[in-house]
């Protein structure tokens, strides 16, 4: 089959008229942050080769920023454009709808080499034809850990889906987005693609090849600030240090990643869901005196057990892998005393770069916590937050400057209502939807 593996400039008024005349279907696909149980995805994958170690569980939510695209059919073609957070435009960029070119194009690891390996996953399983995906709005940051990577592969697997009709579960679209990212250089774990269940929590389970996924409905709102730190990484030597201990431990050190990410990673997961049930279990009737009680005790709860996560990870991780895993930004932050009596609890996620910080509502109500660098809120109940600004009433009664060192942008918000927050340029606002 003759095809050139280079893509190819489009021209954006013949995309844009395809969309017009044929069906077009709007998509949004959120981000996602992994809130407790980072790294035992991976982990809990090699119980194929060692069945002593234990399934992996992970706390993961979809984010309330991502994507938002309109796709539609083409006859023979993938042609695709996006406008990333800052407002910057790529493509329209075409690629034959043909194996070698598609596949050619994920692992050249270009801008679209995501959309292209899934577009070629899609092709070897379905008969399809061509995709036009015009990514027109994006207000997901990338490359801050939120896996804009991952969004961008199930938003082009529910492209192929919607437009074809190809009947496809959301763990469907969850399968094909990983095996078309895991097609170009980027090498995720199966965590990321729980974006694909929207801005809700999920828990999911890792053993070896198999994979569950609970979608959790909780009744009572749990806020969570998700803080940049401005700080850099090296995924690629983290995950290469860690890896090492699998399958089996050379030494002592080794020894207590299994220990932290398998028996202690299953107690606190199991720690966690105990307290989100009995929030959604206790905390009736809604608005009554004893139900806040609960609720505000379940959330300490969580808090205390991030609080705990931080810790062991310490213990066990950051001795593999020192020089990354550290972390003086959100030590700094996570230590520093004024921020303390805001929070219940707080701990990294991922690679030890943003912290999710669980807020007291009795003592956060009204209050912004300016930092230097923007800032994302969500719930874990699956209320609908915004990151733009709100034309509400101000709602700023209480300002914690944090000094220059600290790093990192945080707003908190009460409960009882709907919520919008926003950040940018080192200043923070909270209205009322």
């Amino acid at each position: 089959m003759s095809a050139t593996p280079t893509e190819r400039p489009s021209d954006r008024t013949a995309m844009l008229s395809q969309l017009e005349s044929e069906r077009a279907f709007e998509l949004f696909v959120p981000g996602r942050i992994c809130l407790m149980g980072e790294h035992s995805d991976w982990a809990g994958s090699y119980r194929r080769f060692n069945a002593a170690l234990l399934p992996g569980m992970c706390l993961v939510s979809g984010t309330n920023q991502g994507l938002y695209a309109k796709a539609c059919r083409h006859p023979s073609k993938l042609i695709v454009t996006s406008i990333d957070h800052t407002g910057t435009a790529v493509g329209p960029v075409e690629f034959p709808m043909e194996p070698a070119a598609l596949i050619a194009a994920a692992e050249s690891g270009g801008h679209f080499s995501y959309v292209a390996g899934v577009a070629y996953q899609i092709l070897v399983r379905h008969h399809v034809s061509g995709l036009v995906i015009h990514n027109y709005h994006t207000d997901l940051p990338a490359r801050k850990g939120l896996s804009s990577s991952a969004a961008a592969c199930v938003l082009a697997a529910r492209a192929f889906n919607r437009v074809y009709d190809l009947k496809l579960t959301v763990r469907g679209e969850m399968d094909l987005a990983y095996h078309g990212e895991i097609t170009t250089p980027s090498q995720c774990g199966r965590m990321d693609q729980c974006c694909a269940f929207g801005n809700r929590p999920v828990l999911m389970t890792f053993d070896g090849d198999r994979l569950d996924c609970d979608e959790l409905n909780l009744k009572c709102t749990i806020y969570l600030a998700i803080v940049e730190l401005d700080g850099t990484k090296d995924t690629v030597e983290i995950l290469q240090k860690l890896t090492k201990c699998y399958p089996i431990p050379d030494d002592d050190a080794e020894a207590g990643v299994h220990e932290l990410l398998g028996p202690i990673n299953t107690r606190m997961m199991k720690e966690a869901m105990k307290a989100l049930d009995q929030e959604v279990q206790r905390c009736m009737p809604i608005g009554s005196a004893h139900s806040a009680l609960i609720c505000t005790s379940r959330r300490q709860k969580l808090g205390e057990l991030m609080d705990e996560a931080q810790m062991l990870f310490d213990k066990y991780a950051m001795p593999v892998c020192p020089s990354q895993l550290t972390a003086p930004n959100l030590h700094r932050v996570l230590e520093y005393a004024p921020l303390r009596k805001f929070i219940w609890g707080a701990k990294g996620v991922g690679s030890q770069v943003q912290p999710p910080l669980p807020c007291s509502p009795k003592r956060i109500q009204m209050s912004v916590l300016t930092f230097q660098s923007p800032v994302v809120v969500q719930t874990l109940c699956g209320v609908s937050l915004s990151s733009t600004q709100s034309a509400g009433r101000r709602l700023c009664t209480t300002t914690v400057q944090i000094p220059r060192g600290h790093g990192g942008c945080y707003c908190c918000c009460g409960e009882g209502a709907r919520y919008v927050g926003y950040a940018s340029a080192g200043k923070c606002s909270l209205g009322v939807a």
